[in-house]
């Protein structure tokens, strides 16, 4: 009976023995684990820290750009406004100007230039005219007085001068 108490108490110790190596093995792999873990946590505690860091800096270059931006964008809403005023401010100018020039009937000032060279022309043309007529007037005088005689008067008939006149 000892022996059996032996063998039993060999095997329940035996029992306990591997559970014991299976807590210590479990306890191992726990601390393992753990320590896994608080190095992964220290190096990521690190990345946060060196984000935040990052972020702070970039928010901070960024305040400026957006203040820059707004003011921008202000300076742009401003000059279309002022674009606008004196587009409308144009309009009422040009219906304004066409208003007087109706009122009083006065042209354009190129239209006014181009009818002046015509005026020009057409009195180069007519002073040519003229002098055409009186060298044809001077040369039917001639040969009238080549015609008649020395004893007719020397000026041509009226109704020749008349229609050279006209």
């Amino acid at each position: 009976m000892q022996e059996r108490s032996k063998t039993g108490d060999s095997l329940t110790s035996s029992a306990q023995h591997a559970e014991l190596l299976e807590s210590i093995h479990t306890a191992k792999l726990l601390r393992e684990s753990n320590q896994t873990l608080r190095d992964e946590n220290e190096a990521n505690l690190r990345k946060v820290t060196t984000l935040d860091t990052q972020l702070h800096q970039v928010q901070g270059e960024l305040n400026p750009l957006k203040e820059h931006v707004a003011t921008l964008q202000a300076e742009v809403e401003s000059k279309q406004h002022q674009i606008r005023l004196l587009e409308e401010d144009n309009e009422r100018w040009k219906t304004r100007n066409q208003t007087i020039l109706a009122k009083y009937e006065r042209i354009d000032p190129e239209e006014l230039q181009v009818l002046k060279t015509e005026v020009d022309k057409v009195q180069a043309a007519l002073t040519a005219s003229q002098a055409e007529r009186d060298d044809l007037a001077a040369k039917l005088t001639e040969q009238t007085n080549l015609v008649r005689p020395p004893s007719s008067p020397s000026l041509p008939p009226r109704h020749l001068l008349h229609d050279l006149s006209c």
